[in-house]
This record gives C-alpha cells, sequence and structure tokens, in this order.
C-alpha cells in the first residue's frame, strides 16, 4: 500500500514537472515571438517575414536575406491595410526601390530610419499604395513597443501587369504622365513641353513608331508625332499637335 502511494506520488510529480516544462516552454515562446503582422488586400492576407526582433535590445530572432521571402500577387493599385494584434507604440514603412535586392539593403534600411528619424505614430490601418508599376515591390516594416519590444517585418508583393501600358500610367492619382511617339531622328520635345508647363508631371518616355507598336499595341498609335497623357487608370489626352499639349498640361 505504502508502495502504491510513493509511486503514485512520483507519477503525480512526475506529470507536474512536465506540465511546468510545456508552461515554461509556452511561456518562453510568447516572449521570444513578435507581434503578429496582419497586412491585408482585399480581405486576404498577405504573407511577411520576420526579419528581426527583440526585448530590451535582446534579439531574439535575425535573418539578413531575401531568400525566404514571401511573395504576394496582388492587382496595380492595390490598397495594403498594416495592423497588428498587438498595437505598436511607434513604427516606420520605408520601401526598398527596385533594382535592389532586399537583403543588400535591409540593414541600409534600418540605419537610415534610425538616424532619419521616420518614426510615426501608429494609427490603425497604415495604408501602403500600391502604383502602377508591373514589377515586385519589397517593404521594410519596423515597428516599436512601449515594453521594449521591436520587430522588424518585410513585405513583397508582385504587382501584375493587366495591360500593355500599364508602366506607362501615372505612379499617383494627383499626378499625370506623359508619353510621347516621335520619328527617330527628331529632335527630342522635352524642353519645349518643360517650357510649356510640366505640371504634375510624374513620368515622361518618349519612343519611335516601330517601338510604340510593338511594346504598347493597345495604344493603336499610327503616326507621329503624337503625344498621350495618362493618369492614374487611363489615358485622358491624345494629340498630334504641341500646342495642345501645352494647352492641356495647363489646365491641370
Amino acid at each position: 500500500m505504502k508502495k502504491k502511494q510513493i509511486l503514485k506520488g512520483l507519477v503525480i510529480a512526475g506529470i507536474c514537472l512536465v506540465g511546468l516544462v510545456i508552461f515554461d516552454q509556452i511561456k518562453m515562446k510568447k516572449i521570444n515571438t513578435p507581434p503578429k503582422l496582419m497586412a491585408v488586400i482585399d480581405g486576404t492576407e498577405a504573407d511577411y517575414l520576420v526579419q528581426s526582433y527583440s526585448k530590451n535590445d535582446k534579439t531574439s530572432d535575425s535573418r539578413f536575406n531575401d531568400e525566404d521571402n514571401p511573395v504576394t500577387n496582388v492587382n496595380p493599385r492595390s490598397k495594403v491595410e498594416i495592423s497588428f494584434d498587438d498595437a505598436p507604440d511607434l513604427m516606420a514603412v520605408e520601401e526598398i526601390h527596385p533594382g535592389f535586392t532586399l537583403d543588400a539593403t535591409f540593414k541600409e534600411v534600418i540605419e537610415e530610419t534610425e538616424e532619419d528619424m521616420l518614426w510615426n505614430p501608429y494609427l490603425p490601418p497604415y495604408i501602403i499604395e500600391i502604383n502602377n508599376q508591373p514589377f515586385i515591390k519589397s517593404y521594410v516594416v519596423q515597428a516599436k513597443w512601449k515594453d521594449g519590444k521591436k520587430a522588424v517585418y518585410t513585405l513583397q508583393f508582385n504587382v501584375k501587369n493587366e495591360i500593355s501600358y500599364q508602366k506607362l500610367l501615372s505612379d499617383s492619382p494627383k499626378t499625370r504622365s506623359l508619353f510621347m511617339v516621335i520619328d527617330s531622328s527628331d529632335n527630342n520635345p522635352f524642353n519645349e513641353v518643360r517650357d510649356g508647363g510640366m505640371f504634375r508631371i510624374d513620368q515622361f518616355r518618349t519612343v519611335d513608331l516601330a517601338e510604340a507598336h510593338s511594346s504598347f499595341p493597345e495604344l493603336k498609335i499610327e503616326k507621329t508625332p503624337t503625344y498621350v497623357v495618362f493618369d492614374y487608370t487611363k489615358e485622358v489626352f491624345r494629340s498630334h499637335q504641341m500646342e495642345d499639349l501645352v494647352e492641356f498640361l495647363h489646365q491641370f
């Protein structure tokens, strides 16, 4: 009877010990796990990668590569709502410009953010606006909490190319882009347009007729010169006369 009681006590003690170990592991995992970031596009959550996480300057996780960075396909002009399951006190978002790899500029982006004090109070949801340019766009999201936590996340979006001239559309609803088709032997009319009023033009591109046909067939351009102005979603002006173009540019 006494042996059974001892055995029973040992079993109970063992169960309690296992429970304490599991509880401690869960507690440590919670401490070492960064708050969840939610990046929502049209009701769907995008994937992200935690690049680093620390609490009171003790780093628990750090990767400086982009090999595992998930890429989410998005439509042009999408809006990404950024929020957290544990709201931070401050946050900073920086886009890594095309042509640079994420691992090559990740540390630089963090250092620049700290140095230039680009931190802002967190007001949910933070909106990232994806423009028309059809390539992979990379973002670094940094967040700080009052209890000493700090996390760095990376997001990547592949902007779908829906039409041949999508890259000619403006980058913002508040701006316009200019596309000019001229003979290769003609002088570039940029100076004439600039002097006439390059108001809110965020892109300027010149091609010859052959390239216009091969690269942008949907525009159906038949002769030179042809001047086309785009807003954020569509073509808004077309003419063969420079005077008409200058007059239109002055309207906005």
